[in-house]
């Protein structure tokens, strides 16, 4: 859970409106936007100075409260005492409420970007919202300030920043910037040569750097005797990378004698644990008929890594015999349990892959408590491949959730939407003119009706 679990923090119910503003869900959205500002503010500045995301890294919040912030016309006066009061914020809790503030900026929010101007100058993270707010701190105000951060700036964490807006606008104005950014990069390594023309016991046996792919694939293609022996030679290695590397390219051949070695790495604890997932990878090859009655044994398995490898095995190979596990599995599992997040997207990615057409009652009570946002997409996918209704319902809540992939889920869903040209995977599709615009129109209609 990260930073999180050294923190006082409690979800509320997942049918209040304060329990969906901490999940970021897209019916928390729309019922803020009916909320009058009076009820809505404490709300929506809770969230923000107490940041709800299960993992720091990957949940997003910033374009739902901001957006939420910008229409309803927060105050940011509370967001800027918060930043004050957390000063050092060396666990970068603060990172929402700053995020918050860039969107508002972006939005055109004077005030907000009043306060990010005084906060750079001073905060730890005054990196980060320099680079978020790219060209919109190109502004006099912001260029201003070029000659009081390039004494900042100059801290070689930052360097790789300096090649993005707004410094190369600064470095017209602030010799000392320009300077930063004409600075000499230190000279990369020189490219290690193509994996064609490396040994089979180079690949196998060399210090691993980079995906593991390349190397796999290209260990596969070698069929002559010596690199046979290479390969069973690998098995037997102290190494777990090359045992790793060696099973993997078996598997990529189709060679499966050795699946009860890749089955003990697959899930057990090898040093690196990398050596751990490629192995898994391996497994994962295997045939169905093969991996099948390891899942059955293995999905209710005390080991983690046996039941996470179970669950992505019947994510390929689920059959009609599993149906009634996996029902048990979405009835059982947490959805506000951290310790349980992983479980119910992959109950979902199963449900979604292999059971599609066939409704499964709780998963929508499991997608509106999920306080994993970053994973909420799986559910939203399972949703639209098994709910009926989904195209009538969450479809369109989706497309005002946390997350930029929920929403595509919610646009490629709703029949109201334009499709136009696909999206790339995980784009917003908010970002779409016609998408927006849709969605918009509709989102107006909806605020227009009586309560």
């Amino acid at each position: 859970m990260g930073w999180e679990i050294a923190r006082a923090f409690a979800y509320a119910p997942a049918r209040t409106l304060m329990g969906k503003l901490q999940r970021g869900l897209g019916s928390g959205f729309l019922e803020a936007l009916a909320t009058p500002p009076v009820t809505l503010h404490p709300l929506l500045v809770a969230c923000i100075t107490n940041d709800p995301r299960l993992d720091c890294h990957l949940d997003d919040r910033e374009w739902f409260y901001g957006e939420l912030a910008f229409r309803s016309g927060l105050p940011v006066g509370p967001i800027e005492e918060y930043l004050v009061d957390e000063a050092s914020d060396v666990e970068e809790m603060t990172l929402t409420a700053l995020w918050v503030l860039v969107h508002l900026a972006q939005r055109g929010a004077d005030a907000a970007d009043k306060i990010l101007r005084g906060y750079v100058t001073w905060g730890p993270h005054w990196q980060s919202v320099v680079g978020d707010m790219g060209v919109a701190a190109t502004s006099a105000a912001w260029t201003s300030l070029a000659g009081v951060l390039a004494g900042r700036a100059s801290d070689a964490d930052y360097l790789h920043l300096l090649d993005d807006e707004p410094y190369t606008t600064w470095a017209t104005v602030e010799p000392a910037i320009a300077a930063l950014v004409s600075r000499q990069r230190p000279p990369g390594r020189s490219e290690a040569p193509a994996l064609s023309r490396r040994a089979t016991s180079d690949l196998l046996d060399a210090p691993f750097r980079g995906p593991a792919t390349p190397i796999v694939e290209e260990l596969a293609r070698r069929d002559s005797k010596e690199d046979d022996a290479a390969l069973l030679a690998s098995l037997r290695s102290r190494s777990a990378m090359t045992r790793a590397l060696g099973l993997a390219a078996l598997s990529k051949r189709g060679s499966f004698e050795y699946v009860e070695q890749m089955a003990q790495m697959a899930t057990t604890g090898q040093h690196p644990p990398y050596a751990s997932r490629i192995a898994r990878q391996a497994l994962l090859g295997a045939p169905a008929e093969t991996l099948l009655p390891l899942a059955r044994s293995w999905r209710s398995s005390r080991v983690w890594a046996r039941r996470n490898t179970a669950l992505e095995i019947l994510a390929r190979h689920a059959t009609e015999e599993d149906l009634g596990w996996l029902e048990g599995l979405i009835r059982r599992t947490s959805a506000s349990r951290a310790d349980q997040r992983f479980v119910l997207t992959e109950a979902a990615e199963i449900a979604r892959d292999r059971f599609p057409g066939h409704h499964f009652p709780l998963l929508g009570r499991r997608f509106d408590a999920f306080t994993y946002s970053f994973g909420r997409r799986f559910l939203a996918e399972a949703l639209a491949a098994t709910e009926p209704s989904f195209s009538r319902t969450r479809a369109f809540t989706s497309l005002w959730t946390a997350r930029p992939d929920v929403r595509l889920v919610g646009s490629d869903t709703s029949p109201s939407m334009s499709k136009g040209a696909e999206p790339r995977h995980g784009a917003d599709p908010l970002e779409r003119s016609d998408v927006r615009v849709a969605a918009e129109q509709r989102l107006a209609a909806r605020l227009s009706q009586p309560v």
